[in-house]
């Protein structure tokens, strides 16, 4: 256990701390909020192999969708068979359902040690820097002057909020226009609508800077997408798809 701690803390936790002290020496004001932006495109900017690469897989699976709903239908007494029917199909088309979560897996040990470095005034965790990172001055935690990011804020919770909803809808299969559709929500559907609420309640629970990076995050996250969209449309490889 004290072994994970120290490579926790040398290689996710400390380096962290130090890319947030060398943003804040850099950005007007030393402004925090500024800081976890920026460090929220970056973690965006870091991954994006692995995200497009998730986003690919996502898009795909979306388009299988009519696929896997015969198989389910003509196997719907035979769960193994249909099981297996429908891994045969993810390997005939070389996809992976479950990379889709490496983003987020990847993304989760970043969060924890966000919320651990943001609930402790940084002055007092300057042990943790590296001889040629030195803090320029204080940390400024009112976000444009205006929030906060110390304690918790409704209006950013809400933007986490907001935007973890966007950001599940697009990664989504397209909602089919038939009288199946009235049929219950099924699992993705559900998650859609409740995974803001949970985004919205935690964040109202964590200070309001965690979920100002949640929020970026997601927002930089919808952008990647879009613009993936965007590309693949002119690409002629996404007709392979």
């Amino acid at each position: 256990m004290i072994y994970c701690n120290n490579m926790y803390t040398q290689y996710i936790y400390r380096p962290l701390f130090n890319l947030i002290i060398f943003l804040q020496n850099v950005v007007p004001s030393h402004d925090l909020g500024i800081v976890i932006i920026f460090l929220a495109f970056l973690v965006r900017l870091v991954f994006y192999p692995l995200t497009k690469k998730s986003l690919r897989v996502q898009k795909t699976l979306n388009q299988l969708q009519p696929e896997i709903k015969k198989i389910q239908e003509q196997y719907k007494n035979n769960k193994e068979e249909q099981g297996r029917k429908v891994m045969e199909l993810y390997k005939g088309h070389k996809v992976n359902p479950m990379s889709g979560c490496l983003p987020v897996l990847i993304q989760l040990p970043i969060m924890i040690a966000l919320y651990q470095i943001l609930r402790q005034n940084l002055g007092d965790q300057a042990f943790h820097l590296y001889s040629f990172v030195g803090m320029a001055g204080e940390t400024n935690y009112l976000f444009l002057g205006l929030i906060n990011l110390a304690v918790p804020n409704i209006m950013l919770s809400f933007l986490a909020g907001i935007s973890q909803f966007f950001s599940t809808k697009l990664t989504m299969p397209k909602a089919e226009k038939s009288k199946e559709k009235k049929e219950k929500f099924n699992f993705q559907t559900q998650m859609m609508y409740l995974s803001p609420f949970l985004t919205f309640f935690i964040s109202l629970k964590l200070s309001s800077g965690l979920a100002l990076f949640w929020a970026s995050t997601n927002i930089f996250m919808v952008l990647q997408q879009v613009l993936a969209d965007h590309y693949s449309k002119k690409s002629p490889e996404s007709k392979k798809l």
